[in-house]
């Protein structure tokens, strides 16, 4: 009867292990070294004692699969961790809830209504002129409104002709003598009624229906 080699027996041991999942690994780690054991002890008693086997082989391959149980065992803390962390989030973004918060370009969605606008109050001395910006998803200039810094406009959707549901940025210009001088969002705030899931982890809906995630979020009150 042939008896397999030293290499043979580590393909034996994993052929049947194909992209596992992390719970999976674990299992088939632990079958796979148990066969391998298995394998090891009839080829031990079975060989030739004019020619015995390398020892070395067996060693080396005994240290691989050692190492492959450590690293699983380091997966799955990790994953225990990260979905503690998951939770943790979760929690502390449920308490946003029914709270209001502003994006950090200004970003809104046009209602059937006119929105309030807080006009931040300038930064920058010797400002002579501010006006309130209204850009579209592309980028574009849609309304130029001159506004007062540090008072309240109402965003007027039908006088500005812009499209219930879509998405439009808020900002505002300050200039002096036809120069810029400084530009900067202006925060729109809607109230946050969802907090929820995607592949790029979690986001928070407001009641205007704009998505943004936790670190979109400018301001919060």
């Amino acid at each position: 009867m042939d008896t397999p080699t030293a290499p043979s027996l580590l393909t034996a041991a994993t052929a049947t292990a194909s992209a596992p999942t992390t719970a999976e690994a674990a299992t088939v780690a632990t079958s796979d070294f148990e066969t391998f054991l298995t394998l090891l002890t009839a080829q031990l008693r079975n060989q030739d004692p004019l020619q015995p086997l390398d020892s070395t082989e067996f060693v080396a391959q005994l240290a691989s699969f050692s190492t492959v149980e450590q690293l699983i065992g380091v997966n799955d803390r990790l994953d225990t961790l990260q979905s503690k962390q998951a939770e943790g989030e979760n929690l502390a973004l449920a308490s946003w809830l029914g709270r209001e918060a502003a994006d950090t370009t200004g970003r809104f969605i046009a209602g059937e209504a006119p929105t309030t606008l807080s006009i931040p109050p300038a930064e920058v001395a010797n400002v002579s002129a501010t006006h309130l910006l209204i850009g579209d998803s592309t980028g574009s200039e849609v309304a130029r409104l001159p506004v007062t810094a540090g008072g309240t406009v109402d965003v007027d959707p039908e006088a500005l002709s812009l499209a219930a549901g879509e998405t439009y940025t808020a900002s505002v210009e300050y200039s002096a003598a036809e120069e810029i001088l400084a530009t900067a969002p202006v925060p729109v705030f809607g109230r946050i009624v969802e907090v929820g899931a995607e592949a790029d982890g979690l986001v928070l809906r407001r009641e205007d229906g704009l998505t943004l995630s936790p670190t979109d979020v400018a301001i919060l009150r």
